[in-house]
């Protein structure tokens, strides 16, 4: 089944047994879908893997019944973020976590607990075949305030 039509499906099940009387307001409808995370967190934490499973299946059929309701491409949703998931990677760096995003072609938000820095791939590598990235700018986090602070450990990924 495809997810557009599983969101068709979820939406049409709802509404005939009776759901969508009413239009509901999507905080409504994200508290039900939050009521079925809370009920899959339960089961996991009971080690009951079958409940899990089940309460899982439900969190997807109440985001159907969401995007169903409204309309919304799911499919074309979740085609294009996961687009945009490829271009982000989180890793550690010392005690900071680090996050770097592809902004463009070859430049890239980086942001840790200390600052913000886009840099730009500048299509060579070091020694080990690492990417080497040019500092196009320097933003302090609201924490340091400081950019020197920043510069001083600022290291690329």
């Amino acid at each position: 089944m495809k997810i557009n039509q599983m969101c068709t499906e979820a939406y049409q099940i709802a509404k005939s047994n009776g759901w969508h009387g009413e239009p509901r307001e999507t905080g409504t409808l994200l508290a039900l879908i939050h009521s079925e995370v809370s009920e899959a967190l339960e089961a996991d934490s009971k080690g009951d893997n079958e409940n899990f499973i089940e309460e899982l299946a439900d969190i997807v059929i109440r985001v159907g019944d969401l995007c169903g309701s409204r309309n919304i491409d799911l499919e074309k949703a979740i085609t294009e973020k996961m687009e945009i998931n490829k271009k982000t990677f989180l890793q550690t760096r010392g005690q900071g976590l680090l996050m770097k995003v592809q902004i463009e072609d070859n430049l890239y938000l980086e942001l840790d607990d200390k600052c913000f820095v886009i840099k730009e791939y500048t299509g060579k590598e070091d020694n080990k075949g690492k990417a080497l990235f040019k500092n196009i700018r320097i933003f302090p986090n609201s924490r340091t305030g400081n950019e020197k602070a920043c510069s001083d450990e600022n290291k690329t990924i």
